[in-house]
């Protein structure tokens, strides 16, 4: 996400960037103007997503700056000091997406970024990765046989955070990623035990499919099939 921050302020500019690198939104780039005029002649080099902007600067003011420049891949959030009807309503009708005022709330701040993401980064990583389940299952797939393989783990080697992962799971489909986990293993199970005609231990079995304990395997087991191992077991003799 590359970002450009427009205010008169000193303060407010380094401001606004310390939080973005402070609280670790993945930020490619950030440009920084002190007035509208330095801030199109970065909107027209570069390919910025997300723009904070002040309303009162010299030149042109944020909102002219913003019906001037907007285009449908390009975000505004507004930065004002001033708690204005007429503002708040021009900059609904320019299609700005959030309103920020001085001096600026930490929660209010990760509030509004936290909806730039959403918009933002989220569809752009989605895309980039293809299907967010099928990488999950990709790493299920290569990790299963450990028993302390978690979402944790897999956010590691995914190199996305575990609410992410939780977010793409829960847009595709719903399922949670121990439910994912528990259901391959138990079909990996399934395929041991008819390959094996039945004649794997249990504890073996279990331990193969990365289950710390017999007892939890079958647990799991029945909650996936109907069935406990050992009934499955005796129907492959």
């Amino acid at each position: 996400m590359n970002v450009c921050i427009v205010d008169d302020e000193l303060l407010i500019r380094e401001g606004i960037e310390k939080r973005l690198v402070k609280y670790g939104y993945p930020c490619e780039k950030i440009w920084k103007a002190a007035d509208a005029h330095s801030a199109a002649e970065i909107l027209e080099r570069e390919p910025i997503d997300l723009v904070f902007a002040d309303i009162n600067m010299p030149f042109m003011n944020g909102l002219q700056m913003i019906e001037t420049y907007r285009r449908p891949d390009l975000h505004f959030v507004i930065v004002s000091g001033y708690d204005r009807f007429d503002y708040a309503k021009k900059a609904i009708e320019l299609g700005v997406e959030a309103y920020l005022l001085k001096p600026i709330e930490k929660a209010e701040f990760q509030k509004v970024m936290d909806q730039m993401m959403e918009k933002i980064e989220i569809p752009r990583q989605v895309a980039e990765m293809g299907s967010g389940l099928r990488r999950v299952m990709d790493c299920i797939r290569e990790h299963w046989q450990d028993p302390a393989f978690c979402l944790q783990d897999c956010a590691v080697v995914m190199g996305l955070s575990e609410s992410y992962i939780n977010k793409l799971l829960k847009k595709e489909g719903g399922a949670s990623f121990v439910d994912l986990l528990n259901q391959y293993r138990i079909d990996q199970a399934v395929k041991q035990l008819q390959k094996s005609e039945g004649r794997i231990q249990m504890k073996e079995l279990a331990q193969q499919c990365g289950f710390t304990t017999p007892q939890y395997f079958s647990t799991v087991f029945r909650k996936h099939t109907g069935i406990t191992p050992s009934q499955m077991k005796e129907k492959q003799r």
